[in-house]
């Protein structure tokens, strides 16, 4: 039963094993999880070394290698299912799990948009996507100059919506609400239901300039976060060491 503590959160894996013999030098020390591939001549595992074989197999424990050069060892075939049973606390919350980054954790990312002419726009472009579920907690530029021309007369409007065309922000810029020079700004209230993200869901940008407006270069800047389920989140962690599915979550104490 393997044991890991996660945000002060304990959780424990049943580990599926297999009785394999393996061979080494005698007095070798192979630790626990060591790769082990397969040698076809004798079906023996050894470890891994040759590039040009794939590694099947974990070493579930250290030992070291007796005298007769070879030993059978319990191992985790790798690319299977490991865990059996995912046990973990009821007072666990979405929140005591982390996602990819971190508990519920936001990323931030900054995307360069190009210095227009005074009255050019940009039509509704592909400048982010998600690749988790996510929701948007926040967008706003970081501009890199100053504007000028902006005025009743000749606004500039900085449009964020999906991959459906559904707004999720908009911001425009007139006589009383000036872009801001050379520092960030946010663009405004998020549309509660269009910032959240289906998996693979892109993000559109428009820019709408009158004649005499001219906005400098600016960095869009989104802050989101993943909202995958925990489950999906505690199977990306497993994944890494190995374990691509969970076939049981159970709550047991």
């Amino acid at each position: 039963m393997a044991t890991e503590t996660i945000n002060n959160k304990q959780f424990r894996i049943s580990v599926e094993t297999t009785p394999k013999t393996i061979k080494a030098s005698s007095g070798t020390v192979i630790t626990e999880g060591t790769l082990l591939s397969l040698d076809e001549s004798d079906g023996k595992l050894e470890v891994w070394s040759d590039l040009e074989k794939r590694p099947y197999y974990i070493a579930n424990s250290t030992f070291t290698m007796p005298a007769a050069g070879e030993m059978l060892q319990d191992v985790v075939k790798m690319g299977t299912v490991r865990a059996d049973k995912l046990v973990y606390p009821s007072t666990l919350g979405i929140n005591d799990i982390p996602a990819e980054g971190g508990a519920n954790s936001t990323d931030t990312v900054l995307i360069p948009i190009e210095d227009l002419s005074a009255g050019a726009d940009i039509a509704a472009r592909n400048e982010f996507v998600s690749l988790l579920a996510s929701e948007i907690v926040e967008i706003g530029i970081l501009t890199k100059g100053t504007s000028s021309g902006v005025d009743d007369s000749n606004t500039a409007v900085i449009a964020i919506a999906d991959g459906d065309a559904n707004a999720i922000v908009s911001k425009t810029y007139d006589t009383a609400n000036q872009p801001p020079d050379t520092t960030y700004a946010s663009l405004g209230t998020l549309d509660a239901t269009h910032k959240i993200l289906t998996a693979g869901e892109l993000v559109t940008i428009a820019v709408t300039q009158g004649t005499t407006a001219n906005l400098p270069a600016f960095n869009l800047v989104i802050k989101y976060k993943n909202t995958i389920s925990a489950q999906q989140t505690i199977a990306l962690m497993l994944r890494e060491v190995g374990i691509e599915a969970i076939t049981t979550l159970e709550n047991r104490y």
